[in-house]
């Protein structure tokens, strides 16, 4: 059907109703309307009423459409009665610290959601402050992601208090909040603590070697983290001797990354210690750092030989573009297939050199 020119602002009438008869007859299990799929005012209400009584939507996706604090607390009034939905997405919205207290509320009452995304929503430290205290009592929620979401050390600090009594959470995404070393020494305290977390996402915040320091310490006692994210901050050399230690020793993490952190050649021979003593990590990733060619390739050899880890990047250590001045070789290395550069102009330079299917899935340049 045509609409006029004022009626493409808004999810199309036929589309609402289609959505309203679906959910009110349980004939759906997953509803994504994400990026802007709708801008109608009435759509959120919609879904919200016939989340009072659905009983088949396990998971329900949102994210980038603009809703607003009133909207959020149509979705939480929802939440506190449904059963059956295990998955919310409705981040990068415009929630607010307002908005997040409406759905932390609501996360005290149910008993059936795992996992909320509330990224990039503005929630600040109100917000998390009231995400916090909910997660101190719920105990189904197992993954939740608040990055981009200016929570700072105070909202960290808050967070820290909850993983401490938590024993549910496995998944926690802090990426992108303005987290410092402060923020790091209380999450420290939390991990030397909590019994439950798996997954810890602490990219592009303002972590320095200091707040390292004290997050691989707490690493000495903590035996359930296995996949740590410290891309994109400011750890340099010191921090990464730091984390080289605590690796030689750790059995609990299989997953790390250390990607664009000012790591020069220093940190060389104790990265190579670590990962010559480390045999339960997987998954390293060092890429867009300092290190020369010399010791970026003994890393390089280090982690070939290494039985263990599937899975490494260490691409981009000599410029920021696709333009790298790298190591000669093409890894194949289990289910990993690595494309390391000397001096190509593009990634076609590249394919046009393999001779096999390569598998990009996980590689990170």
């Amino acid at each position: 059907t045509q609409s006029t020119g004022e009626d493409e602002e808004y999810t199309p009438n036929i589309l609402i109703t289609g959505i309203e008869q679906d959910l009110q007859s349980n004939s759906i299990s997953v509803l994504e309307l994400g990026s802007r799929c709708f801008r109608s005012k009435s759509t959120v209400s919609i879904i919200s009423n016939s989340l009072h009584t659905n009983t088949s939507l396990r998971k329900l996706s949102l994210w980038h459409n603009n809703i607003s604090p009133i909207e959020a607390t149509l979705i939480a009034k929802a939440l506190e009665v449904n059963t059956t939905l295990i998955s919310l997405d409705v981040g990068h919205n415009c929630l607010s610290s307002y908005g997040a207290l409406s759905l932390s509320s609501a996360l005290e009452k149910n008993t059936s959601l795992t996992s909320i995304d509330l990224s990039c929503n503005n929630i600040s430290l109100l917000g998390v402050q009231s995400i916090s205290n909910t997660l101190e009592k719920n105990i189904t929620l197992h993954t939740i992601y608040l990055n981009t979401n200016d929570i700072t050390d105070s909202g960290a600090s808050f967070i820290a208090k909850a993983l401490e009594n938590n024993c549910s959470l496995t998944t926690l995404d802090l990426g992108y909040n303005k987290i410092s070393d402060n923020g790091c020494t209380s999450m420290s305290f939390a991990l030397a603590k909590n019994t439950s977390l798996v997954n810890l996402y602490l990219c592009s915040n303002y972590i320095t070697s200091s707040g390292v320091s004290h997050i691989f310490g707490a690493l000495d006692r903590n035996t359930s983290l296995g996949n740590l994210d410290l891309g994109y901050n400011e750890i340099s050399d010191t921090g990464a001797t730091a984390i080289s230690k605590t690796l030689s020793k750790n059995t609990s993490l299989t997953q790390l990354n250390l990607c664009c952190n000012n790591i020069t050649d220093t940190s060389t021979k104790s990265i190579l210690s670590a990962l010559s003593h480390n045999t339960y990590l997987t998954q390293f990733r060092i890429h867009r750092n300092l290190l020369s060619k010399s010791n970026a390739e003994l890393i390089y050899k280090s982690l070939d030989r290494n039985l263990f880890i599937q899975d490494y990047c260490i691409l981009s250590n000599f410029e920021k573009c696709l333009y790298h001045e790298v190591i000669g070789k093409i890894v194949h290395k289990k289910n990993f297939y690595g494309v390391l550069v000397q001096r190509v102009q593009t990634i076609k330079d590249v394919l046009k050199r393999c001779d096999f299917v390569v598998n990009f899935s996980n590689i990170c340049v």
